[in-house]
């Protein structure tokens, strides 16, 4: 039964999360495209060009809500990552985002933020 509760728990913060994020991950996302795939493929060069500036973004726009999850600082650092991973195409010679990308942006970030 706590297993249950535990996970709709859970979800639920996961989807306040998205809420949170998503109006600002997303120009953060296009702006990426701007650096060559060799600076957003290496993971330091990656955490200090996009994931400190857009934590810093997220933590002046969201007024302490952030402050209200628990451990965000790692969440949002693993859940940058994931969003690499999955939306963003590094195979060619500019950085480009995937087709679906604002399709997929709420729910890759709701996983991201669920496996940190």
């Amino acid at each position: 039964m706590f297993g249950k509760l535990k996970a709709a728990v859970a979800d639920n913060a996961a989807e306040k999360g998205v809420l949170l994020l998503e109006p600002h991950i997303a120009p953060i996302m296009e702006e990426i495209k701007k650096l060559s795939p060799e600076s957003i493929s290496h993971d330091e060069s990656y955490l200090n060009k996009i994931i400190s500036p857009a934590k810093l973004t997220i933590l002046a726009a969201s007024s302490g809500m952030t402050k209200l999850i628990p451990q965000f600082d790692e969440k949002f650092t693993h859940c940058m990552f994931h969003l690499r991973d999955q939306l963003v195409d590094l195979s060619g010679e500019k950085i480009d985002l995937i087709p679906d990308f604002k399709d997929r942006l709420p729910q890759v970030l709701k996983e991201g933020l669920k496996l940190a």
